[in-house]
């Protein structure tokens, strides 16, 4: 079986997810799978303005982007737009296939779907199309009359999907983002504090800055230790070296600078990590996790039971996950300054509401993803 996986550079989670399936097909021998960025091989300047004014627009003009987003939602000027930019550059896409000859081609983006379903359109493929939407709502721009099946990450979306869009429920898989199998291993998180030189009795406190690297974070860890609990910081930058940089100095000189100036001591105990490859080992030690509402690092948190404090959702995707997450109980979103720090504080302090919500992660988690995707491809074949 040969598999194409086509994603986009917009943000670390389609990549993630990616690898994860390429992982889990790739166990059985015979099996090639083949992960491309559909916009760079099409043409580079759609790779630009797609991937760089997206990241441009979600982090400068965050409300600007909340606006283009809902209004690609819709049947408008927009929508239309970027249906004839797919279909057009759909044709550069038509060589990939015929040089890979895949049996299925998986789709985590929407923009690479839009590309796949023109193309079956024209009569040019006839390749069983799966569409993943790494998100925890769905959009329009996912949605084509050629797709054989969507994968989504809750059962609410199947509804959404039928009722929304109209697309046959037949057809709709609840079976979660794709991840690695080793967030659904259970670990003892006091022996797994320990393994990582982490006080193993000491609640803990993950905080995550994301695929942008996003630089929140320094001003969320600067408030919590204004306003210090007791509880020990694990803090991943990412590979965001200037962020790294600005934390390791803070922690070697004792002392971080809030936006005014003034210096305040680091009293929560940090350890500090740049880009980690066991990340689903720091979420087993992990009583919370703070970090931005991306669809994968939600999913693997879910298959972890690790409860969530989100800060800062920019309009969008990362608003529709966040308000899921709120909404079904599964996390709190952090309001700013020390309201927020409050907030972490309580939960942390509170054994129950933790419990509660770990309870609660594990009635929507989504059991071994990448294998029942893996399964429904060869059903499909």
């Amino acid at each position: 079986m040969k598999v194409l996986i086509l994603l986009t550079d917009t943000g670390g989670g389609h990549h993630r997810a990616s690898l994860a399936l390429k992982n889990t097909i790739e166990q059985d021998k015979g099996n090639e799978v083949v992960i491309e960025d559909a916009l760079m091989y099409s043409s580079r300047f759609l790779h630009f303005v797609v991937s760089k004014l997206y990241l441009l627009f979600a982090t400068k003009t965050p409300k600007l982007y909340g606006k283009i987003y809902n209004s690609a939602d819709k049947v408008s000027f927009l929508d239309k737009a970027v249906h004839g930019i797919a279909s057009f550059y759909s044709r550069r896409l038509f060589k990939l296939f015929q040089e890979c000859q895949p049996d299925c081609v998986i789709c985590c983006h929407a923009f690479c779907s839009d590309m796949v379903a023109a193309l079956k359109k024209k009569g040019k493929i006839n390749t069983l199309m799966l569409n993943i939407i790494t998100d925890f709502a769905s959009h329009s721009a996912y949605i084509n009359s050629n797709v054989d099946a969507y994968i989504v990450a809750s059962d609410d979306m199947v509804k959404e999907l039928r009722e929304k869009y109209r697309i046959n429920g037949s057809i709709v898989y609840p079976y979660g983002i794709p991840i690695y199998d080793c967030f659904y291993k259970k670990e003892n998180s006091c022996e797994m504090r320990e393994k990582l030189g982490l006080n193993p009795y000491k609640k803990t406190v993950l905080m995550m800055a994301g695929s942008f690297g996003v630089t929140n974070i320094t001003e969320i860890f600067t408030n919590l230790n204004k306003y210090p609990s007791d509880y020990q910081l694990v803090v991943v930058t990412g590979r965001n070296e200037k962020l790294f940089n600005g934390f390791q100095t803070a922690v070697k000189n004792g002392y971080i600078r809030d936006k005014k100036g003034n210096n305040i001591k680091i009293k929560i105990p940090t350890k500090l990590c740049y880009f980690v490859n066991d990340i689903e080992n720091y979420m087993s030690a992990a009583d919370i996790i703070v970090t931005k509402p991306g669809g994968l690092t939600v999913s693997e948190s879910i298959a972890k039971e690790l409860p969530m404090a989100i800060f800062r959702s920019y309009d969008g995707q990362e608003k529709d996950n966040a308000e899921y997450l709120e909404k079904h109980s599964l996390a709190v979103v952090m309001k700013e300054g020390r309201e927020g720090v409050n907030m972490l504080n309580k939960l942390l302090d509170d054994d129950v509401a933790l419990q509660t919500m770990r309870n609660n992660l594990r009635t929507f988690k989504k059991e071994y993803s990448s294998k029942n995707i893996y399964r429904l491809i060869k059903e499909k074949l």
